[in-house]
């Protein structure tokens, strides 16, 4: 005996309404066109170079959100290049800077100009330059200022000399890249900035979006209108996660244009003439 289609009838799919039930057809299981996505271009990101860049000043920096230095759209350390040569020939080494702490900013404050330069190094060392000498490739400590802004692994200066010393002898840049990326470009979960889909409709949607709607049965999965292929036109296939190239069955639904139009950030499909001449044909 086989039993009729109840998502096909009307009076059920009221009656399913009325007492809020899901009209979603959820059991039906879709099968889609391959996406046809398009190419990502290829990001090329360009080191800066070993001796640095040398700025102005501090404004030439950016401060990010998470406390962290930006020149340029990339993540930078911060560092002064020229240092002059002491009594009996010693030398007071900078420390370099990975955010933007105190001690920046009271530079910032009082105006002072300094031979800042920008890098992005693997490892610790800058090439320092002591008086008239040629630059030298130097080790150098992070800034604690720094460390205590970020609360990089817990970092205190209330806390014993010991415990704060070993955090300073233990920072590793490599590390601080891998946590803060030195491209700014926004990232998408699971992907990164080489591999992440461009957020476009595949060059194929208009086929996907056809055979999802006729294998739905050209009926509204939220008010279960069911629209037939002649009026087809007004039923969308909705993204609910806003990612066009996003075309997992998941993560599409058909709505009629009455529905699509009532999503978040989607008022502006009422200004459209289909959306007038739906009302017309389909009243409440």
């Amino acid at each position: 005996m086989n039993l009729p289609d109840f998502t096909l009838d009307d009076r059920f799919n009221t009656l399913r309404q009325r007492v809020g039930a899901s009209l979603s057809l959820y059991k039906i299981k879709i099968n889609l066109p391959k996406p046809i996505r398009k190419e990502r271009p290829q990001i090329v990101s360009t080191p800066l170079p070993e001796l640095g860049v040398e700025i102005q000043g501090l404004d030439e920096l950016k401060v990010n959100p998470d406390g962290t230095l930006a020149y340029k759209g990339n993540r930078v350390v911060v560092h002064i290049r020229d240092v002059a040569q002491m009594i009996r020939g010693s030398v007071r080494l900078p420390r370099f800077h990975i955010s933007n702490c105190q001690t920046l900013q009271e530079m910032r404050a009082k105006g002072k100009i300094e031979r800042y330069v920008v890098s992005d190094p693997e490892e610790q060392v800058f090439l320092i330059r002591v008086g008239s000498e040629s630059p030298k490739k130097t080790k150098l400590d992070v800034c604690k200022n720094c460390l205590e802004e970020l609360s990089w692994d817990g970092y205190f200066r209330e806390d014993h000399r010991v415990k704060r010393q070993k955090i300073v002898d233990e920072f590793n840049l490599r590390r601080f890249f891998s946590i803060y990326p030195r491209t700014l470009i926004s990232q998408l979960p699971s992907h990164t900035v080489h591999t992440a889909p461009i957020n476009d409709y595949p060059d194929n949607w208009e086929e996907i979006s056809a055979e999802l709607r006729r294998q739905l049965r050209y009926t509204c999965q939220q008010c279960g209108l069911q629209l037939g292929e002649q009026h087809r036109r007004f039923l969308h296939v909705h993204h609910l996660n806003s990612l066009r190239y996003d075309v997992s069955p998941d993560n599409l639904r058909c709505l009629c244009i009455r529905c699509h139009a009532d999503q978040p950030d989607h008022g502006h499909v009422k200004n459209t003439q289909d959306y007038q001449i739906f009302l017309k044909l389909f009243p409440l």
